[in-house]
């Protein structure tokens, strides 16, 4: 009797051990084709700029002293990656704390991408006026719309381009500010990338000290 019951807990223990490697090897395997979802939407979102960049030729000759970096794009745009003007500040587009959860590459700062729940209301990140909006562009194959917002600073010196999985709530020629929402999100997780352009369609360094 005594050796039935050592039997049946040593059995009872190696079913535990099992169970539990199997829930450790589950959550890995959930959890790497989270990552590997969020890459995809990444580079996507990344292509569809990098589309929008293939029309922009840079004309300007360079000034003396003046430092050009080519923003790689697969292709001969010209598009170039340039500082951003000395104390050169940005209304968050999103609540802060979005902010510190975004996916930003310092050593390729051309654009920033948030991950956001439903529902969310994205800002303007400076004030001016909606140049462009675009509805439902589905430049991929089976993949989900996007809402295109292009708005243009006061001075006619800055463009934000923003791609948005949800919906434009403003119309070409709005007045906008800090305050207004341009849009919200209808799907959870990686869903608004912005990108930030001079008037001759090169693309401004961004980092997230530069918003406020």
């Amino acid at each position: 009797m005594f050796k039935r019951i050592k039997v049946l807990v040593a059995a009872f223990l190696i079913s535990a051990i099992a169970i539990s490697i199997f829930t450790v090897r589950w959550d890995l395997l959930v959890k790497n084709w989270v990552l590997l979802k969020k890459e995809k939407d990444w580079i996507l979102l990344k292509k569809e700029i990098i589309n929008d960049q293939r029309e922009i030729k840079s004309t300007e000759p360079m000034e003396p002293g003046e430092e050009k970096e080519a923003v790689i794009t697969g292709d001969e745009s010209g598009a170039v990656l340039k500082d951003s003007p000395a104390d050169f500040k940005l209304f968050l587009p999103v609540p802060e704390h979005f902010l510190e959860t975004s996916l930003f590459d310092p050593e390729n700062p051309k654009g920033i991408i948030f991950s956001l729940p439903k529902e969310t209301l994205v800002k303007a990140v400076f004030q001016g006026k909606v140049k462009d909006v675009l509805l439902e562009q589905k430049p991929f194959e089976d993949e989900s719309q996007l809402d295109k917002i292009v708005i243009e600073s006061d001075n006619g010196e800055f463009l934000a381009t923003y791609l948005i999985k949800g919906d434009a709530l403003v119309q070409q020629g709005d007045d906008v500010n800090q305050v207004t929402v341009l849009a919200r999100t209808t799907e959870e997780d990686l869903n608004v990338y912005l990108q930030l352009h001079d008037k001759n369609g090169d693309v401004i360094k961004l980092s997230k000290e530069m918003f406020w």
